[in-house]
C-alpha cells in the first residue's frame, strides 16, 4: 500500500510529459518493472487523473500489466491473452510449459490462489471473456465449480463448459461507459503434485493449466 501512495503522489504532483517519464524511470530503478507495473496498472483502475498522465507518454516498461496502457492507447473492442505471453510471477503464473500437444500453458498459484489480467477493454455494450484451462490437475477432477471470477473487485457468476481438450469459464460482462481498465481476477483452490502422488518431486503450489483469457 505504501509503494502504491508513493507512486501515486509522486504522478499527480507534475505535469509536464518529460518528467512524468523522468520519474516513472527513476520509480523504476527504485522498485522494478513488476512492482512498478502492479502499482501502474491499479491506479489506472482507480485515479483518473493519473490514467490521463500516463496515456500520453512513450512506454517505458514492457509487461502485460503496463502494455495495455501504452500499447493500446483506445479501447479495444476484443482482447487476447494468452499463456506465451510475458505473464509474470506477480500475475499469479508459473513458467511457460507445452503439453504433449504442443499446446502452451501455465500453472496459476505462483502468488497464491488468485491470478489477474488488466484489460483496456471497450465496454459500452455486453461483452463475454472466456477463460480457457487444460483439462489436467487435481481441480479438473475435484474443483472446478469451486473456482471464482471477480470483475473490477466484485465477485461475478461463471459457467463452466467440459471439453475434451479444454474447460471453458463463460464470464458475462455488463456493459459500463467508464474507461478504466478492466481488472480481471480469478480465485482458485490450491494443491500440490507430490502431496497427491508418491512419485511426483513437483512442491509447487498449482491451481489450473491457463490457455488463454479472450473475448467471444
Amino acid at each position: 500500500m505504501e509503494s502504491k501512495k508513493s507512486v501515486s503522489n509522486v504522478l499527480e504532483n507534475i505535469s509536464d510529459k518529460d518528467n512524468v517519464t523522468k520519474e516513472l524511470v527513476a520509480l523504476l530503478k527504485e522498485r522494478g518493472p513488476i512492482v512498478l507495473a502492479e502499482n501502474l496498472a491499479s491506479l489506472m483502475v482507480d485515479n483518473a487523473i493519473i490514467k490521463e498522465k500516463l496515456l500520453f507518454i512513450e512506454p517505458i516498461i514492457k509487461t502485460p500489466l503496463i502494455n495495455a496502457v501504452s500499447e493500446n492507447r483506445q479501447l479495444s473492442k476484443d482482447v487476447i491473452l494468452t499463456a506465451d505471453m510475458a505473464l509474470t510471477v506477480h500475475d499469479g503464473f508459473y513458467n511457460l510449459e507445452y503439453d504433449n500437444k504442443g499446446i502452451p500453458y501455465r500453472w496459476t498459484g505462483a502468488n497464491g490462489g488468485m491470478f489477474c489480467a488488466y484489460l483496456r477493454l471497450d465496454r459500452s455494450s455486453e461483452k463475454v471473456l472466456v477463460l480457457s484451462v487444460l483439462p489436467v490437475g487435481h481441480l479438473f477432477d475435484n474443483g472446478m465449480d469451486s473456482i471464482i471470477c471477480y470483475i473490477d473487485g466484485k465477485q461475478v457468476k461463471t459457467s463452466v463448459e467440459k471439453e475434451s481438450d479444454s474447460v471453458k469459464f463463460i464470464i458475462n460482462l455488463p456493459p459500463t461507459t467508464t474507461e478504466n481498465l478492466t481488472r480481471v481476477e480469478f480465485e482458485t483452490p490450491l494443491w500440490r503434485p507430490k502431496e497427491l502422488d508418491p512419485e511426483s518431486s513437483d512442491g509447487r503450489e498449482l491451481g489450473v493449466a491457463f490457455v488463454s483469457l479472450k473475448t467471444l
